[in-house]
């Protein structure tokens, strides 16, 4: 009995940590909510640069939102 429940306390724990989200877009989640626009978007251009990432959708993404955070941001001259 108790060797089944370390076993299921084991199983328990392994299996989220391996389904678990990616941490790289996981950090550019939370510069984003942050503030930390440019940092954003040097990160997602490097991540999109590897091919693992290349064709995931998120690095894309956190790059046009910071793009447009960054966008908003500036400040306006009027002539």
């Amino acid at each position: 009995m108790g060797r089944a429940l370390f076993i299921l306390i084991l199983l328990a724990t392994a299996i989220p940590s391996a389904i678990a989200q990616d941490p790289n877009l996981d950090k550019l989640e939370m510069w984003h909510d942050q503030g930390h626009y440019r940092l954003v978007l040097r990160k997602s251009k490097k991540l999109i640069k590897e091919p693992e990432y290349a064709q995931h959708p998120l690095p894309y993404l956190w790059k046009a939102l910071s793009t447009s955070e960054l966008g908003l941001n500036k400040p306006r001259k009027f002539t």
